[in-house]
């Protein structure tokens, strides 16, 4: 190929793939406003603003909250409406096609969707919506003020009152509940308790203090909609000692001696009362002790070598007592004096007196 055949070729060439890109554009600029529809399932979701006090509710129990929409326009207007619709679409009461009123209302879907945003500015046709409408159920709210809130410690023993603040709440609910609980309103009460890890870690005494979270009151249980302002409250207590002191006036105090060893000596003790003899244990059985179900007595325990070696003091210890009780005085020792008991004179028989 001569130099001339070449300059030629390359302007021809320039030529042709700019008239390859242009229509290869065309092409595809055709194809996306070309009419197109497609199927995309959207995530409705019904709510009222805060400031309205009104409560919203699906009345369907099979209403999962998926719609199927059936997008019909140009495929890049659809592909931009779908993304938009990947999101989901919040309806708010008020809105266009959602009516405010409190009660049962037929809301038509394809309209709504059309009428709010995002689907209010797009560039496609909604050709249907599945399921075609929905009946929604719009509750006014009220405000039961000034419930009562009482505490509930499983397990927990208060040395006092527990204070609770607030003392009292408000219980916000639908307006046909207020209307169904009636006079029982007045006596509603909302309980105040903490966990049960919370539970098993409070330690004794105090006073402390905890967040406790709020049970809404029974009447009220499972109703939709219901909550309490403020959510939470704070309870202060004393927690009650299962571990108290108490002290006896006065133990007596008993020798013991082996049995073959019971006739063969006199003892005398001198205190033969201990003093004064303080006890730690759980309340309920120092309850017991003080009030004489248990008793204690102090035992001066003495074996045959010492008594044959005529001792003259040892410390005792006390009995009856149970194992989570324990003695917190020193036991001092008492005093002893023992002596052997004379032998028995043997009886004389009728012959031996003559």
């Amino acid at each position: 190929m001569s130099v001339l055949e070449r300059q030629n070729l390359l302007p021809a060439l320039r030529h042709g793939g700019m008239i390859l890109v242009v229509s290869v554009l065309i092409w595809l600029f055709a194809e996306s406003q070309s009419v197109s529809e497609r199927v995309v399932d959207v995530r409705l979701s019904f709510s009222a603003p805060s400031e309205a006090g009104l409560l919203v509710k699906v009345d369907d129990a099979n209403w999962t909250g998926l719609v199927s929409v059936r997008l019909q326009g140009a495929r890049a207007a659809i592909d931009e409406a779908a993304r938009q619709l990947a999101d989901g679409v919040p309806l708010l009461v008020g809105a266009p096609g959602v009516s405010a009123q409190p009660g049962t209302q037929l809301v038509e879907l394809r309209s709504a969707l059309l009428a709010n945003p995002p689907m209010d500015r797009a560039d496609v046709t909604i050709a249907s919506v599945e399921p075609r409408a929905i009946e929604l159920r719009i509750d006014e709210l009220v405000t039961l003020k000034g419930v009562a809130v009482r505490a509930n410690l499983t397990g927990v023993q208060t040395a006092d009152k527990v204070e609770i603040d607030p003392p009292q709440v408000n219980v916000i609910l639908p307006a046909r509940n207020r209307e169904n609980l009636g006079a029982v309103a007045s006596s509603l009460t909302v309980v105040a308790s903490l966990s049960q890890a919370v539970l098993s870690a409070i330690p004794e005494g105090g006073p402390q203090s905890h967040v406790a979270r709020l049970s809404l009151p029974p009447e009220l249980a499972g109703v939709a909609g219901v909550r309490v302002e403020p959510s939470s409250v704070t309870l202060t207590f004393t927690v009650r000692s299962t571990t108290e002191s108490v002290t006896l006036s006065s133990v007596p105090v008993w020798p013991m001696e082996p049995p073959t060893e019971i006739n063969n000596w006199d003892v005398v003790i001198e205190p033969m009362v201990l003093r004064d003899i303080t006890l730690t244990g759980p309340s309920d059985l120092l309850q017991r002790i003080t009030d004489g179900d248990l008793r204690v007595i102090a035992a001066l325990r003495l074996s045959s070598d010492e008594l044959e070696q005529r001792i003259t003091s040892k410390a005792p210890v006390i009995l009856g007592l149970p194992d989570s009780v324990r003695v917190e005085t020193t036991i001092p020792p008492v005093r002893l004096t023992i002596t052997p008991r004379a032998a028995p004179t043997p009886a004389q028989t009728p012959d031996q007196e003559e």
